[in-house]
């Protein structure tokens, strides 16, 4: 399961870092990042909807594809 986070807690710190757009890109497309940005936000009450809807479709085609 640490694997599993070790993405998450990586797009974290590369907010703070200003790492290149390609990094915080690829680190993006781990399906915990989105489920645990979702999340957040999810308990926060204040939710911006277009970012939810991204990090979800993407969730959505890795496991879909993950089915084929």
């Amino acid at each position: 399961m640490i694997p599993l986070f070790l993405p998450v807690i990586t797009s974290e710190m590369l907010a703070d870092l200003q790492a290149p757009a390609l990094v915080v890109q690829a680190i993006v497309l781990v399906p915990t990042v989105p489920v645990a940005e979702a999340t957040r936000w999810a308990l926060s009450g204040q939710a911006p909807w277009a970012e939810i809807g991204w990090g979800l479709a993407v969730v959505a085609w890795i496991v879909r594809r993950s089915y084929r």
